[in-house]
């Protein structure tokens, strides 16, 4: 079993690197205050590994939160996954054959077949867990969607920045 957001948040974080060769450790788990929260490549999406990781075989377990609202694309991966809701009311929407859309909520659980494509919508809080076997891959529908959502220079900058470089200029 994989989880949508394990893949997703796994693939993020290596998209486009080559699979690592497994450890041959057991997976390391981590307490609530232990996780280590790590941006994504979408932005305003950070995930923290709870017990295995990205590139190796066997059990994986990753929370995924939005630090403001996030839309993910369209994407699918080669293994079923277990999503649960840890908290705000997260959208999934099928975008295959079925065109099913879902508002989860917290303590609610769905389980994604292997190949079905999807979208996610999560609100600023929310966090979901994922659940499932590595190594993840995440296919992106469109990979150009991703690139799109990468802020420009001119959008990175915060209004305080901005107001400094307008005093600055005079």
């Amino acid at each position: 079993m994989q989880g949508f957001g394990i893949i997703l948040l796994l693939t993020l974080s290596s998209c486009g690197q080559p699979p690592q060769a497994p450890t041959s450790s057991p997976p390391q788990t981590s307490t609530q205050s232990e996780l280590q929260w790590q941006p994504t490549e979408i932005p305003n999406l950070e995930m923290a590994y709870v017990s295995g990781g990205p590139s190796a075989k066997g059990p994986v377990v990753v929370r995924l939160r939005a630090k403001s609202q996030v839309s993910v694309p369209a994407h699918w991966y080669p293994q079923e996954e277990q999503l649960t809701v840890l908290a705000g009311t997260p959208t999934l929407a099928m975008t295959d054959k079925s065109s099913e859309v879902r508002r989860l909520k917290p303590g609610e659980s769905m389980t994604l077949p292997k190949d079905s494509r999807h979208t996610v919508q999560l609100d600023t809080g929310s966090e979901v867990e994922l659940r499932g076997e590595g190594p993840f891959v995440t296919k992106w529908v469109d990979p150009k969607a991703i690139k799109a959502l990468k802020p420009t220079d001119v959008q990175s900058l915060s209004d305080r920045t901005k107001m400094k470089a307008a005093q600055d200029q005079h």
